[in-house]
């Protein structure tokens, strides 16, 4: 890669320019000077928007043009865990292009004063155009600090108290005011834990998580800077009265709900975003349970709010500060950028409608796209928008936040194992934030430490190829191993010389389902999905694999896993490459298991084996937490569990799907799962509401696992703090009837508008024999049996993705829809949700399980026969999502509790 001329080179190279400049025509001499490229990192899924942004900042800037660059997102922890490694990821942030997408802890004073981010206040000062006072002042200063300016704020996220009156009522505790001091809340929180008759904690009072949410709350306990501000660079002010007296009481408060509670969204009293109180309840909201519907909220004791600022820096080591100053002031003025999701502008003239630029949303809901603050609003009861205006005028944000993580640092020393005393753990924080200082500036003045702007990508030579667009669709804000994509993309180039010059790798916008597959259509030469798309495909849009597959020796049929290859097709077309799958296993812990002396399992073990190992392990395990988890996957490990049992209550294998809830073999296979959960062997949360997403582990001994980008870190074991055991994979007990697996089909298409669709199928032929690039389990038995796997996955996760194909080439086996992938099949989501609504109700309510599965077949039924009456989606008749709105309209039209439990229409 070549880097930018430093400083001192680009005088030298000046000098010697000017000296030619009478032998080059003046016409020539202002164009190059003119002629400027600056560099933005974005999020793959986001260069769509900001495409059309750049289109209008250049149009308003002639000479400058904007290149677009990968956001990979560094992970910047506190400063005051690690400040080296937290210096190492700001390096790398802004070492990614001139132009910085930030958040809060993005930018801290370790990071100022290593030098890695520009100081826009000279450019602020010059500039007559800024009005400055069109930002709402608390969060304008958000980035302000030593005389300096360090990023422009785009827009703020307030973190308040939320609380669930119901709760407070039942305990008889007075509502949370803003002037609640420490111990008013102490009290509350002792009045409303819950705890069962052995004295462990049901429900916490509140969830406080360490060096996370706790922060806000100190910092309006405090009211105060723990930074000196008559000096300049600020240094640390950590040990003060106020944060002496702060940790005396955090003692108590610790004492009755100790932090990182292992419950989530249940406390009564939390801090979070005040967007939980527009979307609580289902999925997406956020909100989880505890009436997450009604809870009201307030400001943080002490009268403050925290906001979460959301920002545009310049790196230091732009060589165009003027240019990229420019630019970053113009996204500040975007509705489209400053304003998305749910997050509230940092200018007022965006709020009011006067700025100029961009496009909000129009519904209800703000899309990803846009920010309609008059519809969020409008959502707002009147206490609700007094809040939201009190939180942004008296918010606190990442210039007060300043060495709190020290402070942060210091209550988990002196109120965990092995506590520090109040003097020694005050102390050691304001040593450490002194040190911290000292190795930002020890940093600025190492060479390898310095952050160096990317070289802008070139152009591709008109004679070298065409540029292939390939699109990504994936988990997360980036595509995982796009490094390594792009290595395989340059070696295809090569053997490809002529007709391929670059192969640009994109995230695909729009999220999951049939909006992917046609952004990626109209967007995308090719383009791969984590899932399959061809059962709602429109097929008008990408092109039928089968000529380029019959005149490629090297394709297989019958390599394929047959479940695979099955999900490629339609109307007796392959529509798509099968690359890979996502099967759902478990994960044991063999050091528990043989702690307990249960029969460890293995591939073909019996429902009868599992039930054995649950019942054994159970009393060995501390707590008493359920010796299985089910890590959120949509109700699928359930439902697999089911069939084990010899249940099948859905039929995956007709269309439309065959519902027999209330068959007395489905009840009795349904009944044996069910006792689990209620005899506390299964770790069962409510499914209907949230499908059990955001259910986290607890260093279970055994846990579901859809193995797919979405998947979480294996969990350390709860009972001992000796090295994590090493967890093992397994397949699902085998059924004595059927076997139900769930997994997801990675896929690869051609576009119908693709430029040279020959060179897009040698593409896709290279990318699918790498499904490692994609960190999932790969679709063909040559791959599967290839000796490299061992070294690529692992021996034990090999060894399981091939007992898992061979449970999918079993006949017998029937292929349920997972987490990711199952959201396609809108149908079958629906009448999930009233199964798992019996459910409920049966095991955490202790409702009559015959009754509440025959209400849930009235339901299921009309639903279907409504649903039956659909149209199969066409992109030339309308929007996907009003294709998915019919459906919607069908379950709420057979339960109309639906609209306010999901808020669907309202």
């Amino acid at each position: 890669m070549i880097h930018r001329v430093t400083g001192r080179h680009l005088a030298l190279l000046v000098t010697a320019i000017l000296a030619l400049t009478a032998l080059i025509p003046a016409a020539a001499t202002h164009a190059q000077d003119t002629a400027v490229t600056i560099t933005l990192a974005v999020q793959d899924n986001e260069r769509d928007t900001y495409n059309a942004v750049v289109k209008d900042f250049e149009a308003a800037n002639p000479g400058v043009t904007v290149q677009l660059a990968t956001q990979t997102q560094s992970n910047i922890g506190a400063a005051a865990n690690d400040v080296s490694a937290h210096l190492d990821g700001v390096q790398q942030l802004v070492s990614q292009s001139d132009v910085v997408l930030v958040r809060s802890t993005d930018v801290s004073a370790e990071g100022t004063r290593a030098g890695y981010f520009l100081n826009l206040q000279p450019l602020i000062d010059s500039d007559s155009a800024l009005n400055a006072a069109d930002f709402f002042p608390s969060i304008f200063r958000a980035f302000q600090w030593d005389q300096g300016t360090w990023a422009l704020p785009l827009s703020a996220s307030p973190v308040i108290l939320t609380y669930d009156p119901a709760a407070f009522d039942k305990a008889h505790v007075t509502y949370p005011t803003a002037q609640w001091t420490l111990d008013d809340l102490i009290a509350a929180v002792k009045a409303l834990t819950v705890v069962d008759a052995s004295g462990k904690i049901v429900t916490p009072g509140i969830e406080l998580f360490q060096g996370n949410n706790d922060i806000p709350l100190y910092m309006s306990l405090i009211g105060k800077p723990l930074a000196d501000l008559n000096a300049i660079p600020n240094p640390p002010n950590i040990d003060q009265p106020e944060t002496t007296k702060l940790l005396d009481g955090l003692v108590t408060l610790f004492q009755t709900v100790p932090s990182q509670s292992a419950t989530n969204n249940q406390a009564p009293i939390r801090i979070q975003g005040f967007q939980q109180l527009l979307f609580g309840g289902g999925p997406g909201g956020g909100g989880g349970g505890n009436n997450a519907s009604t809870r009201k909220g307030v400001l943080l004791p002490g009268g403050h709010s925290y906001l979460n600022v959301s920002g545009v820096a310049v790196s230091a080591a732009t060589q165009y500060p003027d240019k990229a100053y420019a630019l970053a002031k113009f996204l500040t003025t975007r509705t489209d950028i400053a304003g998305r999701g749910l997050a509230y502008p940092a200018r007022q003239s965006l709020v009011t409608g006067a700025a100029s630029g961009g496009t909000g949303g129009t519904g209800a809901i703000p899309g990803p796209g846009g920010f309609n603050i008059a519809a969020i609003l409008a959502r707002l009861v009147p206490d609700q928008r007094q809040l939201l205006t009190d939180a942004i005028n008296v918010g606190y944000s990442t210039t007060d936040r300043r060495f709190y993580d020290f402070l942060g640092s210091a209550i988990r020393k002196a109120t965990g194992t092995g506590t520090l005393d109040t003097k020694t753990a005050m102390a050691t924080a304001q040593s450490e934030a002194l040190n911290a200082e000292q190795v930002a500036l020890t940093r600025k003045a190492d060479a390898s430490k310095v952050a160096v702007v990317a070289t802008p990508v070139p152009t591709v030579a008109p004679n070298a190829g065409i540029t292939l667009k390939f699109g990504m669709s994936g988990f997360g804000n980036a595509i995982p191993k796009k490094a390594e994509i792009l290595a395989l993309a340059d070696q295809f180039v090569k053997d490809n010389a002529g007709v391929v010059g670059r192969v640009d790798v994109e995230q695909i916008g729009g999220g999951f389902g049939g909006n992917a597959a046609t952004t990626g259509a109209s967007s995308f030469d090719c383009f791969y999905l984590p899932y399959s798309a061809v059962p709602n495909l429109a097929l008008d849009t990408v092109i039928a694999l089968d000529p380029y597959l019959t005149a490629d020796k090297t394709y297989d049929q019958k390599d394929y896993v047959a479940a695979a290859l099955n999900q490629a097709q339609r109307d007796n077309k392959i529509w798509a490459l099968p690359m890979n799958i996502a099967p759902t296993v478990m994960w044991y812990d063999p050091l528990a298991f043989g702690n307990a002396g249960a029969t460890k399992p293995v591939a073909g073990w019996t429902i009868d084996s599992f039930k054995d190992a649950l019942k054994t392990l159970a009393p060995t395990i501390k707590n008493n937490n359920p010796p299985f988890t089910v890590q959120g996957d949509a109700g699928s490990s359930m439902l697999m569990l089911v069939a084990s049992y010899g249940g099948l209550p859905i039929d995956y294998r007709t269309n439309p799907i065959t519902v027999k809830f209330t068959d007395q073999a489905n009840v009795d296979a349904m009944q044996q799962v069910l006792d689990l959960a209620k005899n506390k062997l299964i770790d069962y949360r409510a499914l209907a509401a949230t499908l059990g997403i955001g259910l986290g582990l607890n260093g279970d001994p055994l846990y579901s696992q859809q193995l797919n980008g979405l998947n979480f870190g294996r969990p350390q074991r709860a009972d001992t703090a000796a090295a994590a055991s090493n967890y093992s994979p397994v397949t699902f007990p085998k059924g004595s009837k059927v076997q139900l697996m769930a997994f997801s089909v990675g896929t690869l298409y051609i576009s119908a508008t693709a430029q040279n669709a020959d060179a897009c199928y040698k593409w896709i032929s290279t990318f699918a024999q790498h499904p490692e690039l994609t960190e999932a389990m790969p679709a063909r038995h040559s791959l599967l049996n290839d000796p490299k796997m061992d070294t690529l996955y692992g021996a034990a996760l090999s060894a399981t993705y091939r007992d898992v194909s061979t449970v999918l080439d079993d006949p017998n086996t029937i292929g349920a829809p997972s987490l990711i992938g199952g959201f396609t099949n809108i149908a079958s989501i629906a009448v999930q949700h009233w199964l798992f609504q019996a459910w409920d109700n049966y095991v955490l309510n202790g409702k009559d399980l015959n009754t509440e599965l025959q209400d849930s077949q009235k339901f299921a039924d009309g639903f279907l026969q409504c649903a039956a009456g659909i149209p199969a989606f066409d992109p030339a008749q309308g929007k996907y999502s009003d294709y998915q709105q019919k459906f919607l309209t069908c379950a709420t039209t057979v339960d109309p509790a639906l609209k306010t439990q999901f808020r669907i229409g309202g």
